[in-house]
């Protein structure tokens, strides 16, 4: 949605002239995945909140962000929505969380906080396609919500060790909002951070 770079040139993929209304939008694609998720409560879904916040324009049509440059599969209402920080080697308080360039940010047009939580999206140490042991360094939301999967899985993992069951979706979320660390300059939760790092 919005403006997306191809062919090597920013290309307008929008809905009107000015902003592309379907950023923010409770669309019946975001309606399908709440309805896997609602219909499989053990199966976690994490999404990325999107990288569409410095989108530029081309000087005739605005840029995408800062706010509400959410797409229609950040805004559900049943997954964990992550957005991606800068990392830091200790958390210092609040000012830790160094916001990317790139991150979208909420809110959904009804109102609702995404994302959800942020982590580190830039500069991390991931597979490559250049070769079947290929690694390289990279930026975007779509490793920030790795990176929170995996932590997620970790948590399963000792939790089932010790009740022998899983939690489900719904507890393993209300569980990573509850104990997020807080972030950004205001206190609480926000459409920038979510409910923190």
């Amino acid at each position: 949605v919005g403006w997306e770079f191809r062919n090597n040139s920013w290309q307008w993929f929008g809905g009107s002239e000015n902003v592309d209304l379907r950023f923010g939008y409770y669309s019946s694609k975001a309606k399908s995945i709440d309805d896997i998720a609602y219909n499989a409560p053990y199966y976690t879904m994490v999404r990325s909140a999107g990288n569409d916040r410095n989108d530029f324009g081309n000087g005739s049509r605005p840029p995408d962000g800062p706010y509400d440059c959410l797409g229609p599969e950040a805004v559900t209402k049943n997954t964990l929505v992550v957005g991606a920080i800068t990392g830091f080697a200790n958390y210092a308080g609040p000012e830790s969380a160094v916001m990317s360039q790139f991150s979208s940010w909420g809110p959904t047009d009804d109102g609702r906080i995404k994302p959800d939580i942020v982590a580190d999206g830039v500069g991390v140490f991931s597979t490559s396609s250049s070769a079947d042991d290929g690694y390289t360094i990279l930026d975007g939301t779509s490793m920030s919500a790795p990176n929170v999967t995996g932590s997620l899985a970790v948590l399963q993992s000792y939790y089932k060790s010790k009740s022998d069951t899983f939690l489900t979706s719904a507890a393993l979320k209300a569980l990573v909002i509850h104990t997020a660390r807080e972030a950004g300059v205001e206190k609480g939760p926000d459409y920038i951070h979510g409910w923190g790092i």
